[in-house]
């Protein structure tokens, strides 16, 4: 949200540039909650839960 309050008082923004940034800010974490569901369900589905072998990519839609 803080990048559409920045567009939307910069010079060349507006209140349209803060409508675009809100709607990507929704599409990015509508994204992320999808990946993490996704990687969940693969982590439960296979057998990769050995501390060994399990990479630490899949973690990366969490942070997000």
């Amino acid at each position: 949200m803080q990048v559409g309050l920045t567009a939307s008082t910069a010079s060349w923004g507006g209140k349209h540039w803060f409508i675009v940034s809100y709607v990507m800010w929704w599409v990015g974490t509508g994204v992320m909650i999808v990946i993490a569901m996704m990687v969940f369900t693969v982590i439960a589905k296979t057998s990769i839960v050995s501390l060994d072998t399990f990479p630490p990519a899949p973690i990366v839609p969490f942070v997000g």
